[in-house]
């Protein structure tokens, strides 16, 4: 396993250029899906049957999966599974109930009357990635909070496994998240159907959703035309660690974003050099966070596919950066928060010991 690391000295301050980042979009790629979405707008579901058998090898009559499939779904999930789903779904749920804005109105002293109208958007397009894994939390924590700000109607796709089906946990959490159409089609075609419609899809007022690097360009290319969360590019994730994390957590959450794609970049900023000494250019020694992280790529169901491709080939430890463990650096120009908000712009994460009566409001 190839990881690069970074040494951060008072001669050798941190600079960007360090994380050789490739840039998000080739032409080509714009090219390719640019193609397939004025096709989908031109032919709708002729094109988009196309696509999906040249990309997926399938040839559906269908794509619109039916009710008793999702039905059928939680037979084949454990119950524990589905139990976790559930409550996993009632804390985004009451999460996201918190930050519900509300319309108001006042009428001022010389008449004038003033307020705001929040109006949910009626119908919102859904892309869960799929495929060769499954995505059920991504279903949950962007249809949730659609359904609690109030929109009408949720149309998911993803795309299908090779035999067809979509995978059964997936199914679930739909339900379980109230999504209300789910469609078996991925890719730049998918995003097409949603931004402009077809006959058997109809056209939605956003689309919300990660994807690969095709899925994010098609979101790209539709957005004008229709709303989308935002241009995402291969995942990241950054982690401050102190020296009073658990390695076991360190590990899960870097394996968490490689597994997302063979370009998805992890990267690890330390406080201590334990969590990074051992790692050299021929592959992890067995400590700390690496330790977890080489046992991860062993056992994982994806230890074949996005997340080694991604450790072995981008991810970077980027340590070892002294922080105080009041996360205010060392003194020598770069600082571990600092130095977090400049590597990511995607997940950003804190592991430290905090006094969290500090974070009160008092």
């Amino acid at each position: 396993m190839q990881m690069k690391r970074i040494v951060l000295t008072a001669d050798n301050p941190f600079d960007e250029g360090m994380l050789e980042r490739a840039g998000t979009f080739e032409p080509e790629v714009i090219a390719n899906v640019s193609r397939i979405i004025d096709d989908v707008r031109k032919r709708g579901d002729e094109a988009v049957r196309e696509y999906t058998k040249r990309f997926d090898g399938l040839d559906l009559d269908d794509y619109r999966v039916p009710e008793d499939e999702i039905d059928a779904a939680f037979d084949a999930v454990s119950e524990e599974v589905v139990e976790s789903l559930e409550l996993a779904a009632e804390h985004i749920r009451l999460f996201h109930e918190q930050q519900r804005r509300q319309s108001w109105f006042i009428t001022r002293d010389d008449g004038a009357f003033l307020g705001t109208k929040v109006t949910p958007i009626e119908r919102v397009g859904l892309y869960v990635p799929g495929g060769r894994a499954r995505y059920p939390s991504t279903v949950l924590m962007d249809a949730i909070p659609a359904k609690v700000a109030g929109v009408d109607r949720i149309a998911m796709t993803t795309p299908p496994a090779s035999d067809g089906r979509i995978d059964a946990t997936t199914l679930v959490a739909a339900r379980i998240a109230g999504v209300d159409e789910v469609y078996s089609i991925g890719g730049a075609q998918a995003i097409a159907a949603l931004a402009y419609g077809t006959a058997s899809i109809e056209r939605v007022d956003k689309i919300v959703g990660p994807g690969n690097i095709f899925v994010a360009a098609a979101k790209k290319l539709v957005s004008g035309d229709v709303g989308i969360d935002m241009i995402a590019g291969p995942s990241e994730v950054c982690i401050l660690a102190s020296r009073y994390c658990t390695p076991e957590f360190v590990a899960i959450d870097l394996m968490a974003q490689a597994e997302h794609d063979p370009q998805a970049i992890c990267y690890l900023i330390s406080s201590t050099e334990e969590l990074a000494d051992r790692i050299h250019d021929d592959g992890l020694e067995v400590c700390g966070c690496c330790d977890f992280v080489h046992r991860l790529l062993h056992v994982l169901p994806l230890s074949d596919l996005h997340g080694r491709a991604s450790v072995r080939g981008m991810g970077s430890s980027y340590s070892p950066v002294r922080v105080d463990e009041d996360g205010r650096g060392c003194g020598h120009g770069h600082g571990g928060l600092a130095d977090t908000r400049r590597t990511v712009d995607h997940h950003d994460e804190i592991l430290l010991f905090l006094n969290l009566g500090r974070l009160s409001d008092d």
